[in-house]
């Protein structure tokens, strides 16, 4: 009888320790999308002769990336 009550304590213990796992106690990472910034649409642009300046572009992103600005095509773009 007692070899019983051994045997069902074991097993109570066993159960008691959840089945495994490794050990931590953290929850998993969610991994989040990178979305595409977005760019605020300044509409239609127009510039006097001699003007300097015709718009402020801005950006945001969702994941708080850093955001950089540059021309990359254009017959005048080494104006910029």
């Amino acid at each position: 009888m007692h070899k019983f009550y051994w045997t069902l304590l074991f097993t109570a213990c066993l159960s008691a320790c959840g089945g495994g796992g490794d050990g931590s106690s953290s929850p998993p990472e969610v991994q989040v999308a990178n979305t595409a910034p977005t760019i605020t649409d300044p509409g239609a642009l127009s510039l006097l002769e001699g003007g300097t300046a015709v718009a402020t572009i801005s950006a945001s992103d969702a994941q708080n990336n850093s955001l950089s600005f540059s021309i990359a095509s254009g017959d005048d773009e080494d104006l910029f």
